[in-house]
């Protein structure tokens, strides 16, 4: 069954409502963790994002698994939902890897600082979940051509993000935090690189989603559970080694990996081969 037409409101307000819900989250998230960062020292502030962050990932998991929460999207072939859940759920793992780490081989107190940088970067995040929907609601579009002009509003969003980076975050680092994790500055720019790549993954991880394959969804699960065993290589080795550069490092060959992986099999099913 094709999609939704074009003049067709259901997939353009399931997609807004996501990115309402994204926003929200984030930006909650966002809040907790400033205030955390100014109430506490960096020992304990590295605890509490320890602890978040474990509980975040919990809650993901549960939330992907074949089950997943009651009222589910009903449109959705069990089978189906089941191959798709467990691909979010590596992704959501690899997402959280890092901080989950980094008290072990670096120390609590890092973590912290390493929270501190990358906090601000949600708005990436956002963005992401922006171009995956907007990706969703145009299955009918479909050619070479089309997948070039998919990439030309994302890649304006990244320099755009970039710049604000450059210019204002800094700065507000040292406002919310009070100072007290001014040091972290220095992670920025390598954080808001890996951000930048996964931001992009919205672009072909959009146009997938958008025409769904089962013979397709297994090879990514495999995929993505391959993704989850690198970067637990990558972190094992790295951190011991460069400490949170070896997490950022790590972050973006997995983010590196997952556009180019995703991007050629996008281009593929766009161009109808």
């Amino acid at each position: 069954m094709r999609g939704a037409p074009p003049g067709s409101s259901g997939p353009t307000s399931t997609g807004t409502s996501r990115l309402l819900l994204s926003g929200g989250l984030a930006t909650g998230w966002f809040g907790l963790q400033v205030l955390a960062g100014r109430s506490l020292d960096e020992r304990g502030f590295g605890l509490f994002t320890l602890a978040t962050t474990a509980a975040a990932l919990a809650l993901a998991l549960v939330a992907r698994s074949p089950r997943g929460w009651p009222g589910s999207d009903p449109r959705a072939l069990p089978e189906a939902r089941t191959g798709h859940r467990a691909v979010e759920a590596a992704r959501a793992l690899t997402l959280r890897l890092d901080r989950l780490l980094i008290p072990f081989f670096v120390d609590l107190p890092m973590l912290g600082f390493y929270a501190a940088a990358a906090n601000f970067l949600f708005v990436f995040d956002l963005l992401g979940v922006g171009q995956a929907e907007y990706q969703r609601s145009r299955p009918g579009r479909t050619g070479e051509a089309a997948f070039a002009r998919a990439w030309l509003a994302p890649l304006g969003l990244v320099g755009l993000g970039l710049a604000v980076l450059v210019g204002v975050v800094p700065a507000a680092l040292h406002l919310f935090f009070s100072g007290r994790f001014d040091a972290s500055a220095g992670l920025l720019l390598p954080l808001a690189a890996v951000a930048s790549l996964r931001m992009l993954q919205a672009v072909p991880g959009g146009l997938l989603a958008a025409r769904p394959k089962e013979e397709r969804r297994g090879w990514l699960l495999h995929f993505e559970g391959a993704m989850v065993v690198l970067q637990l290589a990558l972190l094992f080795l790295l951190l011991p080694m460069i400490g949170l550069m070896g997490a950022v490092l790590a972050n973006g060959v997995i983010a590196a990996l997952r556009l180019a992986t995703y991007s050629s099999i996008a281009r593929r099913v766009e161009a109808g081969r």
